[in-house]
């Protein structure tokens, strides 16, 4: 069985210390350090959560990933963290409506991300709300030019 959560993150110090603390937790999360490896995951697994950072490097889907696994699973809770991104980032980063969060890498992530983490190991755990699943698939509409528009404003950001 996969975790209710998937972290895809490039940096192998963050993925080490998330290791630690889901012991702590008591939840498990399953990793991935590419896009593409992320999305693989993904298929496999249907995550109820997907934490990914957006500036991994050798990757260019950017905001993409996020988007085609909102297609593929609308219920999936997508937060996007950075630490590259400028302070306007989570302004920009409203747009893209499929994104339900984005979070800096700063002090306060951890502690932000634990929730989510937890919450989404409860729903993994509770019978399925047909009903709300039907309901995310009707409501999932992706605009591939608005994801466009909003990467290159993101990536503008990026020394």
């Amino acid at each position: 069985m996969t975790a209710a959560t998937l972290l895809i993150d490039d940096y192998q110090p963050y993925i080490q210390g998330w290791k630690s603390t889901e012991k702590l937790l008591g939840v498990e999360l399953d990793y991935e350090t590419t896009f593409e490896a992320g999305l693989a995951a993904f298929l496999l697994g249907g995550h109820e959560l997907i934490i990914c950072d957006y500036n991994l490097k050798g990757t260019q889907l950017g905001l993409e990933f996020l988007g085609q696994a909102k297609e593929l699973r609308p219920s999936t809770r997508l937060i996007l963290i950075s630490g590259a991104l400028k302070a306007s980032a989570p302004e920009i980063v409203s747009g893209a409506t499929f994104v339900n969060a984005f979070y800096p890498k700063d002090n306060d992530l951890p502690e932000r991300l634990l929730g989510e983490i937890q919450a989404a190991h409860d729903r993994a755990s509770a019978p399925t709300n047909w009903r709300e699943v039907a309901s995310a698939f009707l409501k999932a509409d992706i605009d591939a030019g608005a994801i466009a528009e909003i990467d290159a404003a993101l990536r503008a950001q990026i020394p």
